[in-house]
């Protein structure tokens, strides 16, 4: 009887282990790998190939739906238009047999724009370098080319946003391919044409002032939110507005209290590190609104609040770690400028927080 009992627990664990393999083979199959192939030139930097790599690549890694492969390079002396004339298709297999091919290539060109007299019997090139992005994805087992583009470019910064597009543009493509989980699927909002929103962030903050600012405060404590997004009018800035609340340490002995409401618009430009950290170089302008509650030094029996109003400028750097698709984290410097009418104001902030990411 135990025996019996025993042979039919095993035969039921057998096939509870025998669902789960074809569950898990099942998810697998749902997935669409990608392998980033990247072909070299001697004459381009390998950082601005990685850093093109990196504005494709966290396009794809944001979906779940999509499995990155290790990232391989092609050195077999093999040109992008080799490989569009499907010439390479025996060594993209040996790399990896099914899936989507990414290639990927970046080449740099002198062209001569000008020429000038140096003198009367000498004429000197005005040259200026050209980068062309080549990209292409290819369905291996099919060796079919799905998707192609080519543009060039006379400054690196336009060919990253490029990438940037191209990124988009195969996420758009493959993610038709995507099983339907839901019958009831919201459909992707349509973009703006002046603005759209990227994220939402909440930052502890504290300040730190300098010069005729420590006649009021020693240090500052408060809050921040910023809202993060892009103008398709200027898509390499990206565009925060924010604000911020400080409560300050009285340095003097006339201030009871002293608090900061500043809202602020700060332009920055993001350099993707790698996938999961990004530098922002930022500027910013606003206004500051201070609330000094205090004694009249020339008569000690009296108080009151006075409220002072001054347009507010910085300078500041931030960077931002991808925690997963909808979180990453938030840190930045910046130095402040108020600007009264007979004296400057100076401190430095410092921030950290929680971004949500909401494309």
């Amino acid at each position: 009887m135990k025996s019996g009992k025993f042979k039919i627990f095993f035969t039921l664990l057998i096939c509870i282990f025998s669902s789960l393999l074809s569950a898990e083979e099942n998810e697998k199959q749902e997935r669409l790998a990608f392998t980033i192939i990247t072909i070299s030139d001697s004459i381009v930097s390998k950082s601005l190939i990685n850093e093109a790599t990196v504005n494709i690549r966290k396009h794809l890694t944001a979906e779940k739906f999509f499995l990155i492969n290790d990232q391989a390079t092609l050195t077999e002396n093999i040109t992008f238009n080799n490989c569009l004339k499907e010439q390479c298709a025996g060594q993209l297999a040996r790399i990896t047999p099914e899936g989507i091919g990414l290639l990927i290539s970046i080449t740099s060109e002198e062209i001569k724009i000008d020429e000038k007299h140096v003198s009367r019997y000498v004429i000197e090139d005005i040259t200026e370098t050209r980068y062309t992005i080549h990209a292409a994805a290819v369905d291996i087992l099919n060796k079919k080319y799905d998707l192609e583009f080519k543009e060039t470019f006379n400054s690196t910064a336009k060919l990253l946003n490029e990438a940037d597009m191209i990124g988009k543009k195969i996420r758009d493509h493959y993610i038709k391919r995507k099983p339907l989980i839901k019958p009831e699927m919201k459909e992707e909002s349509r973009p703006s044409d002046i603005y759209n929103l990227t994220g939402v962030s909440l930052n502890l903050s504290y300040m730190y002032p300098s010069g005729r600012f420590t006649d009021i405060t020693d240090y500052g404590y408060g809050m921040e939110t910023v809202l993060s997004g892009i103008s398709p009018l200027i898509p390499f800035v990206t565009i925060n507005p924010g604000i911020s609340v400080y409560t300050m340490a009285p340095s003097n002995g006339n201030i009871n209290s002293a608090h900061m409401f500043l809202p602020e618009i700060t332009f920055g430009y993001n350099y993707n590190i790698n996938e999961q950290i990004t530098l922002t170089p930022d500027v910013g302008t606003g206004y500051s609104l201070m609330l000094i509650d205090g004694i009249v030094p020339d008569d000690p029996g009296s108080s009151g609040s006075s409220f002072y109003y001054n347009p507010e400028f910085k300078v500041g750097l931030g960077a931002s770690y991808f925690l997963s698709q909808d979180y990453s984290l938030l840190f930045d410097a910046s130095y402040h400028c108020i600007a009264e009418r007979d004296s400057k104001l100076y401190f430095a902030s410092f921030n950290f927080g929680i971004r949500m990411n909401l494309k």
